[in-house]
């Protein structure tokens, strides 16, 4: 079983789990009140912070790749490019009917069914 520390993916596409078991490390150490805990802490922020300004070089170069398709006017494959970061809201439908697959529009009739 997962904890709300651990996910399985990071959010961003250019953190790897290095990056993530680091982060993970890090955390352990952040209310600690003893002299190494605080040496351990700042050593891992400092090792996060250096590991993710790398990994955004990655993501620095695919921006100037999706800027280079933009010049050269390929349209579709930029925004194909983009579609790999940019996560697409999934919205459900909350539609309710009776059973006749009339939809209600008044509370009214949503509460009576």
């Amino acid at each position: 079983m997962l904890t709300k520390k651990e996910k399985k993916e990071p959010r961003r596409a250019w953190i790897d789990k290095e990056i993530v078991q680091l982060i993970n490390e890090r955390q352990k150490y952040k209310n600690n009140n003893m002299i190494e805990g605080r040496q351990k802490y700042c050593q891992l922020r400092n090792q996060v912070n250096r590991e993710t300004r790398k990994a955004k070089e990655w993501l620095e170069q695919q921006c100037g790749e999706i800027n280079e398709l933009f010049k050269v006017n390929k349209i579709d494959y930029a925004y194909r490019k983009i579609r790999q970061f940019v996560e697409k809201i999934k919205r459900n439908c909350t539609n309710i009917r009776d059973k006749n697959g009339q939809l209600f529009i008044d509370y009214e009739n949503i509460i009576k069914r």
